[in-house]
């Protein structure tokens, strides 16, 4: 991945009941693949469950630009998104500016 190219990391924050958390999880899994295989600029995302409050989930989408995911937002709780709406409630979704990434994955 060229860094040059200021990609951008959105964090969604969530509430989910945990009686609706596996639905949660496959909603997420399919609402990220549909809207990566549809939208331009959509680059996928993971999805992350807080140890101290099992009901906080992160989701942490990437956008190769800011304006992409905006475009993008403007009808996603009625469209895309509608399901992870309708399992959880947003608590917030802040963008930032990806600087580097230097995970290492696993084989």
């Amino acid at each position: 991945m060229n860094w040059r190219v200021r990609l951008i990391r959105v964090i969604y924050r969530w509430r989910v009941e945990p009686t609706k958390m596996h639905e949660f999880e496959v909603a997420w899994r399919q609402t990220t693949r549909s809207i990566h295989a549809g939208t331009k600029g959509a680059l996928g995302s993971f999805c992350l469950q807080s140890i101290e409050d099992p009901s906080e989930m992160l989701t942490v989408a990437l956008w190769e630009t800011h304006n992409q995911w905006q475009h993008f937002i403007k009808t996603a709780r009625s469209n895309s998104m509608r399901d992870l709406h309708d399992l959880g409630t947003q608590i917030s979704a802040t963008a930032y500016r990806q600087i580097g990434d230097e995970t290492v994955m696993l084989s």
